[in-house]
Protein backbone atom coordinates (compact mmCIF):
# COMPACT_ATOMS: atom_id res chain seq x y z
CA UNK A 1 0.00 0.00 0.00
CA UNK A 2 1.40 3.31 -0.76
CA UNK A 3 0.38 6.18 1.15
CA UNK A 4 -0.05 9.66 0.19
CA UNK A 5 1.20 12.28 2.78
CA UNK A 6 -0.37 16.12 1.52
CA UNK A 7 0.94 19.26 3.45
CA UNK A 8 0.73 22.94 3.43
CA UNK A 9 4.11 24.36 4.17
CA UNK A 10 5.76 27.07 3.28
CA UNK A 11 9.17 26.04 4.69
CA UNK A 12 10.51 23.17 6.02
CA UNK A 13 14.08 23.17 5.77
CA UNK A 14 14.37 23.31 9.49
CA UNK A 15 12.74 19.95 9.42
CA UNK A 16 14.25 17.90 6.68
CA UNK A 17 16.42 15.69 8.47
CA UNK A 18 13.39 14.22 10.50
CA UNK A 19 11.30 14.29 6.90
CA UNK A 20 14.00 12.20 4.89
CA UNK A 21 14.52 9.96 7.75
CA UNK A 22 10.99 9.29 8.40
CA UNK A 23 10.95 8.75 4.50
CA UNK A 24 13.52 6.65 4.53
CA UNK A 25 11.90 3.97 7.05
CA UNK A 26 8.88 3.93 5.01
CA UNK A 27 10.42 1.40 2.45
CA UNK A 28 9.49 3.97 -0.61
CA UNK A 29 5.69 3.25 0.70
CA UNK A 30 4.77 7.22 0.93
CA UNK A 31 4.45 10.11 -1.28
CA UNK A 32 5.12 13.65 0.68
CA UNK A 33 3.29 16.52 -1.69
CA UNK A 34 4.23 20.22 -0.02
CA UNK A 35 2.22 22.38 -1.16
CA UNK A 36 2.56 26.18 -0.65
CA UNK A 37 0.38 28.37 1.74
CA UNK A 38 -1.80 30.81 -0.13
CA UNK A 39 -0.66 34.05 -0.11
CA UNK A 40 -4.18 36.35 0.25
CA UNK A 41 -4.98 38.17 3.15
CA UNK A 42 -8.80 37.29 3.53
CA UNK A 43 -8.93 33.85 6.03
CA UNK A 44 -11.29 32.48 4.22
CA UNK A 45 -10.03 32.69 0.66
CA UNK A 46 -6.91 31.54 2.33
CA UNK A 47 -8.67 28.30 3.28
CA UNK A 48 -10.84 28.54 -0.01
CA UNK A 49 -7.63 28.43 -2.34
CA UNK A 50 -5.75 25.86 -0.09
CA UNK A 51 -8.74 23.98 -0.04
CA UNK A 52 -8.95 23.70 -3.68
CA UNK A 53 -5.21 23.03 -3.85
CA UNK A 54 -5.51 19.87 -2.03
CA UNK A 55 -8.76 18.90 -3.33
CA UNK A 56 -6.84 19.05 -6.99
CA UNK A 57 -4.17 16.45 -5.74
CA UNK A 58 -6.62 14.10 -3.90
CA UNK A 59 -8.79 13.73 -7.22
CA UNK A 60 -6.29 11.81 -8.57
CA UNK A 61 -5.06 9.89 -5.48
CA UNK A 62 -6.99 6.61 -4.71
CA UNK A 63 -9.12 6.00 -1.51
CA UNK A 64 -10.04 5.80 0.99
CA UNK A 65 -8.80 9.45 2.20
CA UNK A 66 -8.16 9.99 5.92
CA UNK A 67 -7.73 13.90 7.51
CA UNK A 68 -5.87 14.89 10.15
CA UNK A 69 -6.27 17.86 11.69
CA UNK A 70 -4.83 19.83 14.32
CA UNK A 71 -8.73 21.07 15.20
Amino acid sequence: MIWHILAVSDNHKHFQTAIDEYLKRSEKNIDLHLLKPSRKDDPISVRREETMALIKILEKKPKPIILLSID
